[in-house]
């Protein structure tokens, strides 16, 4: 487990994930993905998302795009660090990647006991303005093609499609 030392990485996520649209090509491939287990603290977890924004950048994703998926990836993290783990500094997050031409892959998992999004209410509902829970996860639904949550509820699974975003073609979300 890692100790605040740095990264573990591995090349072995779970390939049963959130996977890229059937039939299209260059789209990344969770087989394919950089798994790295961090320990619960944003500093650790900030050096993979940097590591990832650099990639997203070099794979010739746009300003807009990079911003909306450092937007979600960093509420991702946040959310694993604060809530999925609750700060515990023995805990570690699990982030896998994958940056290619035409799509970017996230999948964050934390070792805490796992929610049910669906219960999550609308922030943009009148009732719900001032309330400060939900906000993550509308703007990761908001900025990402698709994202997904385990049974459990600890691990989002996250999919920017370059054309699909640029088409404005429908998300989906679990």
């Amino acid at each position: 487990m890692p100790n605040g030392s740095g990264p573990v990485y591995s090349s072995s996520p779970d390939p049963d994930r959130l996977g890229a649209s059937s039939g299209s090509s260059g789209l990344c491939c969770p087989a394919t993905a950089t798994r790295c287990e961090v320990a619960n603290s944003f500093d650790e977890v900030h050096l993979v998302r940097d590591l990832i924004i650099q990639a997203i950048r070099a794979a010739g994703f746009d300003e807009s795009a990079c911003f909306g998926i450092q937007l979600a990836l960093d509420e991702a993290l946040a959310n694993a660090v604060i809530h999925g783990n609750s700060r515990a500094e023995n805990a570690t997050v699990t982030i896998t990647y994958d940056v290619c031409g035409e799509a970017v892959y996230l999948s964050i998992e934390d070792e805490g006991s796992g929610f049910n999004p669906n219960i999550i209410d609308d922030p943009t509902r009148e009732e719900n303005l001032e309330i400060p829970a939900g906000r993550g996860l509308f703007l990761m639904r908001a900025y990402m093609t698709q994202v997904q949550y385990n049974e459990r509820g600890n691990c989002v699974t996250m999919l920017h499609e370059r054309a699909a975003r640029d088409e404005g073609h429908e998300k989906s979300s679990a």
